[in-house]
């Protein structure tokens, strides 16, 4: 019996990074180098869309006896066909994009800490494929918050430095939001702070 042998080219795949939080935008650099010691006729790349990953733009360079594919973001996730490969030539693709809470759809993506975000690029040729794969924890931010008050003028003495703190004083109150992790970032696009006006209060300016 006779054995079709198909070689395939190496993949490798990397952001440069082993650890994200939601918000971090990030670039894939995506390699696809033919070593096989002949041409690869024909061979189908692709980098499939995952949740959380909102892809920005993809771009491709060649170096070696090889031409880019026509590619956008959308085909590039389903898949490329690029024929005529050169042995020792080499296609790098990068792909830029954010962690979001929806990511590539409109499911709110809320991944647990210490999760793992893999993301998985894929060459085939004659149904064989070679992929590589690259992998990032998730971290989040630990926050804490601090509000504080002081009287800054009250009615029977005006504005003093140690204004007293009686009915129809103005006071100050300023909040402190702190992040103690040294990995997880703040998510500015939904960061939410609420601060409710107590009742007999009535507030006149906002900074």
């Amino acid at each position: 019996a006779e054995v079709d042998v198909v070689a395939l080219p190496v993949v490798t795949k990397t952001n440069g990074v082993s650890s994200v939080s939601v918000g971090d935008t990030t670039t894939y650099t995506i390699t696809v180098a033919n070593t096989t010691g002949a041409t690869i006729a024909s061979q189908v790349i692709k980098d499939p869309g995952i949740t959380g990953l909102s892809v920005g733009s993809v771009s491709c360079s060649a170096a070696g006896s090889v031409s880019c594919p026509a590619l956008t973001t959308s085909t590039f996730a389903t898949g490329v066909t690029v024929n005529n490969m050169a042995n020792a030539s080499t296609l790098t693709f990068t792909v830029s994009g954010k962690y979001t809470s929806t990511g590539t759809n409109t499911t709110t993506w809320v991944p647990a800490a210490g999760s793992q975000i893999v993301n998985t690029a894929t060459s085939t040729v004659g149904g064989a494929s070679n992929s590589a794969i690259d992998s990032d924890t998730i971290y989040y931010p630990s926050l804490s918050t601090r509000k504080t008050v002081s009287a800054i003028s009250d009615p029977v003495r005006g504005l003093v430095t140690n204004a007293l703190s009686i009915p129809g004083s103005v006071a100050q109150y300023s909040i402190a939001i702190t992040n103690s992790d040294a990995i997880g970032k703040v998510d500015a696009d939904t960061l939410q702070v609420d601060d409710a006006i107590p009742a007999k209060t009535y507030l006149y300016y906002q900074l």
